[in-house]
C-alpha cells in the first residue's frame, strides 16, 4: 500500500470513528451533559444497575472482591453471571482507571467510545461487502447505523452497544465464510458477541439463519455447499463461549425468572402504520410499556430499501427471500409469540422489542446493495419508491391520532428531507450532478438528519426518565466510606434506611442484603422480603 493510499484509509477510518462520536458529544452537551458537567449521563437503568455494576467490577478489579462471587449484593450474589448481562464488554476494564467518584464521567466516555467503534466497525464491514460503493456513502451508512435510534434511544444500557461493535464484523465474516471459506472472523466475533452478551447472542443466532439463506440466494449453487461449513462453525462457536454461558444457564435456571407464557395475539399498542411512524426523523414515543419499535436508522436507507425490489439485475428470488424476512420481523413486531420468540420467551421489563435493531440493520445493508448499484438506477426505480414511502408517510399524518408522539416538527423535518433526497436521488440519475458531488451534499445532509434525530432521542429520554445530577448521584460516597471504615467483621450485614437505588449495597461496598437486577437470586429475594426485609 502506497504512503497517500494508506493514508486517505487511515483517514477514512478515523472519520468513521469520530463522526458518530463528534455529533453524540453535541448532542449530550445539548442537554448540558459533558465531563465534570453537573449533568450526567446517568439514567433510568444506568444509573440503577449498569454504572453501579461497573463500580462493583471497578473495586473487584483493585482487589477488593471476587469476579466470581460477591457479599455486596443479596445475601450473596454469582457476580460472573451478573457480567454476561451487565458488564459483558471488552471494554469493561476500562472503568479500573476511574475512582468512584469518577464513575459518571466514565459511563460517558465509555459511551462515547462504543458509538465510534460501531462506526468504525460498521465502515469496515460496508467497506470489504460493497467494493462499489464510495467511501462517502459508506461513511453515511455507518454513521446512521452507529447512532440508529434502537442505540441513542437507550444509550443508557451502554452494554447493548457492544452488540451492534460486533454485528457488522459477524456479518462480514459470515460473508467471508460463504465465499471465500475463510472462516476465522465469523467463529471469533461471533463467540466474542456470545460471551459479551448471551441475550443479543441469541438474538444474532437467529438473524444469522435468515441471513445465510438470504445470503445464498445470490449464488445458491455454490453458497449452499458452505451450509455444513457455517453450521459446524456456529455450534462451535457456541460450544467456545460455554465457558461465559453455562455457568449463567446454571444460575439462572436456579434462580431466574419463568419463561412468559403466550396469552394474546397481538402484542401492546400496535397499529397498522407503526413502521412509517417510527421512521419520522426524531419520532420518540417511550421506552417505558406500551412502545412501538425503534427503527429508525435515516430516511436515504428506507427509501432504497423499497428501491431494492425494483432493480431489474437483482433476480426475483432474492427479492422474494429479503422480502420474506422483511415480513418476518413486521409480524414479529405484532404478533406476541413471535416477539417473544425473539426476545426467548420472556416479556422484558419495559424497553420493549429488543430486537428492533435487526430491522434497522437490514435495511442498511439492504440500501448498501442499492448504493453498489447506483448507475442501475432509472426514474420509474425513485418514482416507484418514492411513492411509496410519500404514500406511508402520508397515511400516517392522517391517522395522526393513533400516533400522539409525533409532533409537527417531526412530520415538517421529514417532508423537507424526504424532498432533498428525492431531487438529489433526481439529479444524480438524470446526470445532472457528478456521483462525488451527490456524495458530498448526501453526507451533509445524512450527518444533519442522523444529528436531529439522535438529538430528539435525547429530549426523549430527559422528559421520560430525566438525566441524574451529579450531586446526588455522589451523594453519601464519602459518609459512607467512613461508616464502612468502623466495620471489622466480613460477615457483619448493613442496610442503608434511606436507600437510592436497589443496588445501594454494590454502589457503596458494602455487604447488604439489597439486590435490583434482572439475574437476581429471587429466591434469597423472595424469602428476606416475607422476613420483612426489603431486598
Amino acid at each position: 500500500m502506497t504512503n497517500k493510499k494508506y493514508h486517505t484509509t487511515l483517514l477514512f477510518y478515523l472519520a468513521a470513528f469520530f463522526l458518530p462520536v463528534l455529533i453524540m458529544i453535541g448532542v449530550l452537551y445539548s442537554q448540558k451533559i459533558y465531563p465534570g458537567s453537573e449533568r450526567t449521563i446517568l439514567t433510568s437503568d444506568g444509573f440503577h444497575q449498569y454504572v453501579i455494576f461497573a463500580t462493583g467490577l471497578r473495586n473487584i478489579l483493585h482487589g477488593d472482591g471476587s469476579l466470581f462471587y460477591t457479599f455486596t449484593s443479596g445475601l450473596g450474589l454469582n457476580f460472573y453471571a451478573l457480567t454476561s448481562y451487565y458488564l459483558g464488554s471488552f471494554l469493561s476494564p476500562l472503568y479500573y482507571f476511574f475512582t468512584v467518584n469518577q464513575m459518571a464521567d466514565a459511563f460517558y466516555y465509555i459511551t462515547l467510545l462504543k458509538f465510534g467503534l460501531i462506526g468504525l466497525s460498521g465502515a469496515f464491514s460496508f467497506k470489504r461487502l460493497f467494493t462499489k460503493v464510495s467511501r462517502s456513502f459508506i461513511l453515511c451508512l455507518s454513521t446512521g447505523f452507529s447512532l440508529m435510534s434502537f442505540a441513542t434511544s437507550q444509550l443508557e444500557i451502554n452494554t447493548w452497544l457492544d452488540a451492534f461493535i460486533l454485528a457488522p464484523l459477524i456479518i462480514l465474516g459470515l460473508h467471508l465464510l460463504l465465499r471465500f471459506n475463510r472462516r476465522g472472523l465469523y467463529f471469533f466475533s461471533l463467540t466474542c458477541l456470545f460471551i459479551q452478551n448471551y441475550y443479543f447472542g441469541y438474538m444474532m443466532a437467529i438473524f444469522l439463519i435468515f441471513w445465510f439463506f438470504v445470503q445464498t440466494t445470490w449464488d445458491f449453487k455454490n453458497r449452499i455447499k458452505t451450509f455444513l461449513d457455517f453450521t459446524i462453525v456456529s455450534i462451535l462457536s457456541g460450544v467456545t463461549s460455554l465457558i461465559m454461558i453455562l455457568p449463567t444457564f446454571l444460575d439462572l435456571k436456579t434462580h431466574g425468572e419463568k419463561l412468559t407464557s403466550v396469552d394474546r395475539l397481538f402484542t401492546e399498542k400496535t397499529w397498522f402504520l407503526d413502521i412509517f411512524a417510527k421512521n419520522f426523523i426524531g419520532s420518540f414515543d417511550t421506552t417505558k410499556y406500551g412502545s412501538i419499535p425503534m427503527i429508525f436508522v435515516g430516511l436515504l436507507p428506507f427509501i432504497l430499501t423499497i428501491l431494492f425490489f425494483t432493480i431489474k439485475s437483482i433476480k426475483f428470488h432474492v427479492k422474494l427471500t429479503y422480502a420474506i424476512f422483511f415480513t418476518f420481523l413486521i409480524t414479529s413486531f405484532y404478533i406476541e409469540a413471535l416477539d417473544l420468540f425473539w426476545q426467548g420467551m420472556h416479556t422484558p421489563n419495559m424497553f420493549l422489542h429488543r430486537y428492533a435493531w435487526i430491522f434497522s440493520t437490514l435495511l442498511i445493508y439492504t440500501a448498501a446493495e442499492v448504493l453498489n448499484r447506483l448507475k442501475e438506477l432509472k426514474l420509474w426505480n425513485l418514482f416507484v419508491s418514492l411513492f411509496l414511502v410519500l404514500t406511508g408517510f402520508l397515511a400516517t399524518v392522517y391517522f395522526k391520532s393513533h400516533y400522539s408522539f409525533l409532533t409537527d416538527l417531526n412530520i415538517l423535518l421529514t417532508l423537507e428531507f424526504l424532498l432533498v433526497y428525492a431531487l438529489l436521488l433526481l439529479a444524480v440519475i438524470r446526470k445532472f450532478i457528478s456521483v462525488n458531488l451527490f456524495a458530498i451534499l448526501l453526507s451533509l445532509f445524512i450527518t444533519a438528519e442522523i444529528s436531529l434525530n439522535a438529538s430528539s432521542q435525547m429530549e426523549g429520554i430527559a422528559k421520560e426518565w430525566a438525566f441524574a445530577s451529579r450531586s446526588v448521584y455522589n451523594r453519601d460516597i464519602t459518609a459512607m466510606e467512613s461508616i464502612l471504615n468502623q466495620i471489622d467483621n466480613p460477615f457483619t450485614r448493613t442496610e442503608k434506611l434511606q436507600i437510592q437505588t436497589g443496588n445501594d449495597s454494590m454502589k457503596f461496598n458494602y455487604n447488604g442484603i439489597s439486590q435490583f437486577s434482572s439475574v437476581r437470586n429471587r429466591s434469597a429475594s423472595t424469602s428476606l422480603d416475607k422476613l420483612g426485609f426489603k431486598s
